[in-house]
């Protein structure tokens, strides 16, 4: 039985009793002040989309710009820029998270990447290659992404979301920015952690894979630019 996620659920967390009304969107304050901010969040919507991998999807939650103050240029295509969890075995949630409106309100698009190996997926060597090609494919194939402007895709993520970063940058050409905080960018040492010693065996699938899937060993590869921070 195949299950597909229908509709994205409001979650409530307020003291306050207008509370009891609808508001369409994640609050996090019991002050009325909050419903001030209402216009310039921009609300995620769920899609789908195929893989590499024969007969497997994704999903991601993507979020429009959005600023009530604000018009884009007529015919000018949005900037938008895409971000995977961390774990890598997390899950990417549509819950409020202000450093995504950042860049909304002042006119990014932003996708958030559910790849192969998140939480809730069973696929074996689906990290590394399978959060590339699936970050690939959602900045590529996907009806709400081609509304933006292919000049000017970009990725950005921190420890596993930077090595997703760096790979995509390392290892295609689809994005023509990045920023890595942290980022993984030899696999080969995590393995040297007590913590994570055998976390990537299945992720990763065979130890070449922590040679060939490794952004520091292909470093003459960059093309495009990429901030480490």
């Amino acid at each position: 039985m195949e299950l597909k996620v229908l509709e994205l659920t409001t979650i409530w967390c307020s003291s306050s009793l207008d509370s009891l009304h609808f508001t369409p969107y994640l609050r996090c304050s019991s002050s009325l002040d909050s419903l001030h901010f209402t216009p310039y969040l921009s609300l995620p919507k769920i899609i789908e989309f195929p893989t590499e991998v024969q007969g497997q999807k994704a999903y991601a939650y993507f979020y429009p710009p959005f600023n009530h103050l604000y018009k884009a240029t007529p015919g000018e295509k949005t900037p938008l820029l895409l971000e995977s969890h961390g774990g890598p075995t997390s899950e990417s949630y549509g819950t409020l998270d202000l450093s995504i409106q950042y860049w909304t309100s002042r006119g990014w698009a932003f996708i958030d990447v559910n790849y192969g190996g998140s939480t809730g997926s069973i696929e074996k060597d689906s990290w590394a290659t399978g959060a590339l090609l699936m970050s690939m494919t959602v900045a590529v194939v996907h009806d709400s992404c081609r509304k933006a402007d292919g000049e000017r895709l970009c990725t950005t993520g921190r420890l596993a979301r930077g090595y997703t970063t760096l790979a995509a940058l390392a290892f295609s050409r689809t994005f023509k920015a990045g920023s890595s905080l942290y980022g993984v960018v030899d696999l080969s040492l995590l393995k040297e952690s007590k913590f994570e010693s055998h976390y990537l065996d299945n992720l990763l699938g065979g130890e070449k894979n922590f040679y060939d899937r490794s952004p520091i060993n292909f470093v003459e590869r960059f093309y495009f630019r990429v901030i480490l921070l």
